[in-house]
């Protein structure tokens, strides 16, 4: 809940390569991804009846065409181009996993660890027990001066 957006994709990229026994990982937007190859192994984790690995077989320029092909494949919305993944655009590469992530997440749910819940309580509650949103806007109307009429 503390991590940027950036660093909860690649995890989410890092847990479908790591679910699909992959060996390599995903550590930035640009050099790890530019061969279309992380991108074929997830999408295949994704939805494998749409999304085949014969794009590993393929040259990067027809690999990276794969994936985007494989994309919109699963409802993801293509607004990137095969050569802004084979240059490695770290920008357009990191909204189109974003993309790839809001149409098709994969994540299956499980139980949370009694630790974790807590972790997640203490970030969401206060000490009091009220959620801090709450006492967030308690304090900003107090804040503006309004007496009681």
């Amino acid at each position: 809940m503390v991590l940027h957006s950036e660093d909860i994709l690649l995890r989410w990229m890092n847990y479908h390569l790591k679910r699909a026994e992959h060996p390599r990982t995903a550590s930035n937007f640009d050099k790890d991804i530019m061969d279309g190859e992380i991108y074929t192994i997830i999408l295949n984790q994704l939805d494998p009846e749409e999304c085949d690995l014969s794009g590993l077989e393929e040259k990067i320029k027809l690999r990276c065409k794969k994936v985007l092909k494989n994309a919109k494949a699963i409802g993801v919305d293509v607004f990137i181009k095969h050569k802004d993944i084979s240059r490695g655009s770290t920008k357009l590469n990191q909204l189109f996993v974003a993309a790839i992530f809001n149409a098709c997440p994969g994540l299956e749910e499980e139980e949370l660890a009694e630790e974790e819940l807590e972790e997640i309580k203490a970030v969401l509650i206060d000490k009091d027990g009220d959620p801090r949103e709450e006492r967030a806007f308690k304090m900003w109307i107090n804040s503006l001066g309004i007496e009681d009429l």
